[in-house]
């Protein structure tokens, strides 16, 4: 384990990851390998630790070694065709639950759904409702629809662009974490960033074409008095509420993450 430590040491958890990347490898779980931690490695066993490490070791996300990622606690699929989902993103969840309440059917539209964390979570807690899911990819449509069958969770999913999948249809609440990076912005080759799908991170505009296209859009498929949640990138909340005020939207509110970074708004559509 010193080994492994040793050549994850510029990562900020380098013994959890060592762990976590040894219990992937033996397929056993971390509570066993920390109860009895003097076992011996074969050799097999030994030459697959050393190439997951040396994956994590060149920057390759933990999420897609081990092909799970925890989400509102449960324990996702997600493979390179996805975005590993964030903890920030779960706020999107909480502020979405606020406006649906524990019995309600509504009807709601989690756009661009990727792992489909989003969609999952709020049908984990509002079973009722009723929950549609679309991505352009139908890579990651067959990821989510791992997960909802693996999780028991009933969502309809739909394949398309945008607002192409569910034409002629309205919501009581529409919610989205689309594309919100400058495609232009370096951050996009550093890291670990470079191992994720650039179409689920990037966008013109200064990272705010897709998010303008769904403010314009949204009130064609909103209820009178729905919402509109979508969550967004670094100083983005600004041009936002000005997009929102422009086209109609109201009760518009700002919803910090775990850093204290304006990460979501929400706003309702008056009708």
């Amino acid at each position: 384990m010193l080994y492994a430590t040793k050549h994850l040491s510029a990562l900020e958890h380098p013994t959890l990851e060592a762990e976590l990347l040894l219990s992937h490898a033996l397929q056993k779980p971390r509570s066993t390998l920390l109860a009895w931690p003097q076992q011996t490695l074969t050799q097999l066993q030994q030459t697959q630790f050393v190439h997951i490490l040396t994956r994590r070791q060149n920057g390759e996300p933990l999420a897609y070694i081990t092909g799970y990622k925890e989400f509102w606690s449960m324990n996702l699929q997600v493979t390179p065709a996805v975005l590993i989902p964030r903890p920030e993103t779960e706020i999107l969840v909480e502020i979405a639950l606020t406006h649906l309440a524990p019995n309600s059917t509504f009807k709601v539209l989690d756009m661009g759904t990727g792992s489909g964390a989003i969609a999952l979570a709020i049908k984990k807690e509002r079973p009722l409702s009723q929950i549609i899911a679309t991505d352009i990819s139908t890579a990651a449509l067959a990821v989510a629809r791992d997960n909802a069958r693996h999780h028991q969770l009933p969502i309809e999913f739909l394949h398309g662009d945008l607002w192409e999948p569910v034409a002629g249809q309205y919501f009581n609440l529409i919610l989205s974490n689309p594309p919100y990076v400058d495609k232009n912005d370096p951050c996009l080759n550093n890291n670990e960033l470079r191992f994720e799908p650039i179409t689920a991170l990037a966008a013109a505009q200064q990272g705010l074409e897709l998010l303008q296209k769904i403010i314009t859009s949204a009130p064609d498929y909103l209820y009178n008095n729905a919402w509109l949640l979508l969550e967004h990138g670094l100083d983005q909340h600004q041009p936002l509420a000005i997009a929102l005020t422009q086209r109609g939207f109201v009760d518009i509110n700002h919803h910090n993450d775990y850093s204290g970074i304006k990460r979501c708004v929400s706003a309702r559509w008056p009708g």
